[in-house]
Parts: C-alpha cells; structure tokens; sequence
C-alpha cells in the first residue's frame, strides 16, 4: 500500500478537479482541500468516542498534575556595582 503526503494528495486533487472543470466533466467545482479538511476532522471527531474502532490507536488520557512552583527568593540589593 503506498502512502503519499497530505500536501502531495492536495496539490494532485486540485490539479485533477481543476482539469475537469476545464473539460467540463463536472458541473460543480469543489475546493478540494476543504473537503479534505472536514473529512480529516469528521474522523478524528468521530475516533474520539469509546465504541469507534480506531478508537484504541489513540494515546491514553493522562492526569496531568500540577507541580508547585518553585519558590522565588528576592537576590540581595548591593550598591557595590563594580
């Protein structure tokens, strides 16, 4: 199976539609990458809940906790500058 680059499937899609509209193979011009882009969304979106198949691919859920910052002491005040 060969996976090629999202830019790359972009740039080709474009290309494509942009020949068929010039043939006047297609009524309706779409844009492409949108399309992409709510598909790619829709997936990840959809992946999220718990009964999806790909829903195991996901990292699990981490608790992050929040360390303590670390105290800032003031430095000395000193007039000797040189």
């Amino acid at each position: 199976m060969l996976i090629l680059p999202l830019s790359l499937i972009k740039t080709e899609s474009t290309i494509f539609s942009r020949k068929a509209s010039r043939r006047r193979l297609v009524t309706q011009i779409f844009n492409v990458d949108s399309l992409i882009e709510t598909a790619d969304s829709r997936l990840f979106r959809s992946m999220t809940f718990p009964d999806h198949c790909l829903h195991n691919l996901l990292p699990s859920k981490r608790n992050h906790i929040m360390k303590p910052k670390a105290q800032l002491h003031p430095l000395p005040y000193s007039d000797n500058l040189t």
